[in-house]
C-alpha cells in the first residue's frame, strides 16, 4: 500500500498544478482549449470552479478558500502521521 508522500516529498509535497485539462470533469474544459470557449462557457466554468472551491473549503472547515491548499496539506500530513502511529502500535 502506498501512502501520501511516498515519493519523498512529504505527505503533501508542493507540486506544480497540471498544465493540461486532463482528468477535468468539465466536458467543455476537457474537450476544448480555454481560448476557444465562448464568454458564456468561460463564465459557467468559473462559476463551477468557484462552487467546487467553496465546497472543498466547507469540507475542510477552512476559514477562507485561500487557505484550502494549506489546510489540505495539513490534513494529508495528519493522515500520514496517524498511519505511521497505527503501524507502530501494531508492530
Amino acid at each position: 500500500m502506498t501512502y501520501p508522500g511516498d515519493s519523498g516529498e512529504g505527505a503533501a509535497g508542493k507540486q506544480s498544478p497540471p498544465t493540461t485539462t486532463e482528468g477535468n470533469s468539465s466536458a467543455s474544459a476537457s474537450s476544448t482549449a480555454v481560448d476557444k470557449l465562448t464568454m458564456d462557457e468561460l463564465r459557467a466554468e468559473v462559476t463551477r470552479l468557484r462552487d467546487c472551491e467553496r465546497q472543498i473549503a466547507e469540507l475542510l472547515k477552512s476559514k477562507s478558500s485561500d487557505r484550502v491548499l494549506h489546510d489540505l496539506r495539513n490534513l494529508l500530513n495528519e493522515v500520514q502521521l496517524l498511519r505511521i502511529l497505527a503501524e507502530q502500535s501494531n508492530a
